[in-house]
């Protein structure tokens, strides 16, 4: 894993893992907006999310932050710190805007609150806060490691893009802004890692199936190969283009892996070596039962998971009905 600066790297149980820390850095990148829409950028603190107006909706913009595409997001929390002792009963939701690369704010009304938001969400209820300048455990959010892996999942999201996080709710802390101390503007720190998935190869050339052949290994030359993983903990076969009227999948239990068929998925399940798990995926079988089978193209997806990440590779069969 190559690291850039702001980054640190440590290895956990043979896994290398990266952390980063990326704060709020200009007036634009943090906001509130009023429930009447009106939106302030260069506020001395950030109010979540009570203000005199009304509850806020407040947005944070982190730069240039350094994670790959696909990564796996181990932990994740924004830092704050208290501006203001506040005391009340204080109830927040926080969830990141759901977009490849997060725009900065600006102070046209309702610019937070429009923005498209992630499905994954975090309820936050924080202690009272009760010295001002404190930044500590009871000043960070709870573990909003879903919310930033729905962002860093999204197909257009690339390192040193920029993400947000939005915070609604009812009640009041406040935290610093920006604006009021640099130093102590809102922090993300993120826990990730960019091991790579397990490798399948399938043969490239389609399976030739001829009606009455019977029970066919799908794939027997099938290769597995994993960079950072020695066992894995299932697998599933799938099988596309056909129907469950006459196309069955088959398996027979080995090595600790046990099998369970759903229509045309079969879901291979057990830790075992990628050894294991390579003769297990070798030996699937696949039966056309029809006296009158379809010609349709089918594809079976093997998928592999270490519990980290999946790998998949398919291949064709074609069937030719003979009467």
């Amino acid at each position: 894993m190559s690291l850039d600066a702001g980054m640190t790297a440590l290895v956990i149980g043979g896994e290398p893992q990266a952390s980063i820390e990326v704060r709020v850095s200009s007036s634009s990148d943090d906001a509130e907006e009023r429930i009447d829409g009106r939106t302030t950028i260069d506020s001395s603190d950030l109010e979540l999310t009570y203000d005199r107006n009304g509850h806020q909706t407040i947005g944070m913009r982190f730069n240039n932050v350094q994670i790959p595409q696909g990564a796996k997001i181990l932990s994740a929390s924004v830092q704050f710190q208290v501006d203001e002792v506040s005391t009340d009963p204080t109830s927040l939701l926080i969830q990141g805007e759901d977009v490849d690369h997060a725009t900065n704010y600006g102070e046209n009304n309702f610019n937070i609150s429009p923005r498209s938001r992630t499905t994954a969400s975090q309820s936050w209820v924080p202690s009272p806060w009760l010295q001002a300048g404190l930044a500590g455990p009871e000043q960070q959010t709870p573990d909003i490691a879903h919310v930033i892996q729905e962002i860093v999942d999204r197909g257009g999201w690339a390192s040193g893009n920029s993400l947000a996080v939005i915070i609604t709710g009812t009640g009041e802390r406040t935290a610093e802004s920006f604006d009021g101390d640099p130093q102590g503007a809102p922090l993300l720190r993120v826990s990730f890692t960019t091991s790579a998935p397990p490798i399948v190869t399938t043969t490239a050339a389609s399976l030739q199936y001829t009606e009455g052949d019977g029970s066919v290994p799908i794939d027997p030359n099938l290769l597995l190969e994993a960079e950072d993983s020695t066992d894995l903990v299932g697998a599933t076969v799938t099988l596309t283009g056909g129907s469950t009227a006459e196309d069955q999948l088959a398996f027979v239990d080995q090595n600790g892996i046990s099998g369970s068929r759903v229509g045309t998925t079969l879901m291979l399940s057990g830790i075992a070596s990628l050894a294991d798990y390579q003769a297990a995926l070798r030996s699937v079988t696949y039966t056309n039962t029809s006296i009158a089978p379809s010609e349709t193209t089918r594809s079976v997806t093997f998928a592999v998971d270490d519990g980290e990440s999946v790998g998949t590779d398919s291949r064709d069969i074609s069937v030719t009905a003979v009467n």
